[in-house]
């Protein structure tokens, strides 16, 4: 997977009225089966944005969508690369990813993130982490700003029998330099749908495979049977 720094501007959605869980998260939109939210942090103007919805693939499928970085760039609105910069473990990497920027921001924008996965076989779910990491291997570079992936934390779970998985997806991300937090919240406002909707398109392919330790780790995928004959 990699991190997705969302294109321009969403467009203004139709949803539920706003008002706080007890997580301070305020619904922002309803549309196409996407469920947005944003929430206020402490110690930050920025804001936490969160997308949830179903994406109509197996689990496997879609865990494969967001672990595969050399597939990343074909998804992920803006982003110009992504690519392990270290194992760690087979549950554990360091990822890089570098996103283009608007001209009003001017430079490029890269973030390096220690990435973890939890499998969870019983509840048939999948969370993958990203928090800021450091690296020789992978320093600043003066070309760029480097900024924070603060946290981003997705969460996936197979329903129906294995046919969908239903996906939780929030961000919390810094972008550094001296861009107004205000209008970093703008840009970041459109997140959440532009997840889900790239997702959807990119898990739709016939080319993707299952992620290939998912047996291993979850148990045998469920199967998708039709009507048999009688």
């Amino acid at each position: 997977m990699s991190l997705g720094v969302p294109a321009f501007c969403a467009e203004p959605t139709p949803g539920p009225s706003p008002t706080h869980d007890r997580y301070g998260w305020v619904p922002t939109g309803h549309r196409d089966g996407i469920l947005t939210f944003k929430r206020n942090v402490p110690g930050t103007k920025l804001l936490a944005f969160k997308g949830e919805g179903v994406v109509e693939a197996p689990l496997a499928k879609v865990f494969q969508v967001l672990f595969d970085t050399t597939r990343a760039t074909e998804w992920i609105a803006d982003l110009k690369e992504c690519r392990v910069v270290r194992k760690i473990s087979d549950l554990e990497f360091l990822e890089y990813d570098r996103a283009g920027t608007p001209p009003i921001i001017m430079k490029d924008r890269d973030f390096l993130s220690r990435v973890t996965i939890e499998p969870k076989p019983r509840e048939k779910t999948l969370v993958m982490r990203y928090e800021p990491a450091e690296d020789p291997a992978a320093p600043p570079a003066r070309k760029y700003i480097r900024g924070e992936l603060k946290s981003c934390v997705y969460v996936l779970t197979a329903i129906d029998g294995g046919a969908r998985t239903e996906i939780s997806a929030e961000v919390l991300c810094d972008p550094k330099g001296s861009v107004p937090k205000w209008l970093v919240n703008w840009f970041q406002g459109s997140w959440p749908r532009d997840t889900f909707v790239h997702m959807r398109r990119q898990a739709a392919k016939t080319d993707i495979a299952d992620w290939a330790p998912y047996e291993t780790l979850m148990g045998p995928s469920a199967s998708v049977e039709g009507p048999k004959d009688r």
